[in-house]
């Protein structure tokens, strides 16, 4: 892309770049519009916009779905952030598959978060460490979390339930 980039500022074709650019930039405006609607916490949304540029550097697109909208949430939400970046930490140190689907879902003062992947991303040796470890073990009980891992037909399912009360006005 930079190629690309360097070429159409070298021709002096800045029309055909700026057709470019916005070919490039618009699934990112698409996706913070999105979460600019759907989270109404910013530091999960920004949050979100940086991790998807992670795993877009490692040729992989994280793919993330919202239901129903997010509010701004009273629980520790840098706790919260520090469990998905343990969790992508973890991922991004793989062999990544051409997408990780991601999908969180907020019901009743909870949040659950759950992670599509193929099945050999986390051998069942890893997903016992990971639930062990005492860091990751302190980040579940400061919001009242459970880790649960389901495997079927080649898919492993990570999912974390959580505590997030909606922020009273």
């Amino acid at each position: 892309k930079l190629h690309v980039i360097y070429g159409l500022v070298d021709l002096e074709a800045y029309e055909e770049l700026t057709i470019y650019l916005d070919d490039i930039l618009k699934p990112e405006k698409e996706f913070a519009h999105r979460l600019a609607i759907l989270i109404k916490n910013p530091l999960l949304a920004g949050f979100l916009i940086g991790e998807r540029q992670k795993f877009l550097e490692k040729k992989c697109q994280l793919l993330v779905e919202i239901f129903p909208e997010i509010p701004q949430g009273a629980v520790e939400t840098k706790v919260l952030l520090n469990l998905y970046q343990y969790i992508h930490h973890l991922l991004l140190q793989k062999h990544l598959t051409q997408e990780v689907f991601m999908k969180i879902e907020y019901q009743e003062n909870q949040l659950q978060t759950s992670w599509q992947l193929a099945e050999e991303m986390l051998t069942p040796t890893e997903q016992v460490t990971l639930q062990r470890v005492g860091y990751f073990q302190q980040l579940l009980h400061e919001v009242n979390g459970k880790i649960i891992f389901q495997q079927a037909q080649g898919v492993l399912e990570v999912t974390i339930t959580n505590d997030y009360r909606k922020e009273q006005l």
